[in-house]
């Protein structure tokens, strides 16, 4: 599996997605956007930190010949719930069915 470091940069043997490659727009604040590709391109890992009690899962939704969707989703734990109070690097990795090559990669929030 591919070790992300969200804080140290892209890791050895991963590399970063072409300039404008990724489009995150669709993603609200507090979800990750720092992405890089592993085993090829056969994999895309999203560099994420989860706090305390938040649970981050990613997932490919759709695979085209033109573009990638990867559904992002950030669980937060209920209102009064005690929770830990720490950051853990968390790579989120999403295999695809081929290779990303030069298709868009889009992210978008799950529900």
């Amino acid at each position: 599996m591919p070790r992300s470091r969200p804080t140290q940069g892209v890791p050895a043997g991963d590399r970063a997605p072409a300039a404008g490659q990724v489009d995150v727009s669709a993603l609200p604040a507090g979800y990750p956007r720092d992405v890089t590709l592993a085993e090829g391109g056969s994999t895309v890992v999203i560099q994420a930190e989860q706090a305390g009690c938040d649970h981050l899962s990613a997932a490919a939704a759709e695979q085209t010949s033109g573009q990638v969707v990867v559904v992002v989703t950030l669980t937060r734990s209920s209102h009064g719930k005690k929770c830990p109070m720490h950051v853990k690097e968390t790579p989120l990795p999403v295999r695809l069915a081929a290779p990303l090559g030069a298709r868009k990669l889009v992210l978008r929030p799950g529900p």
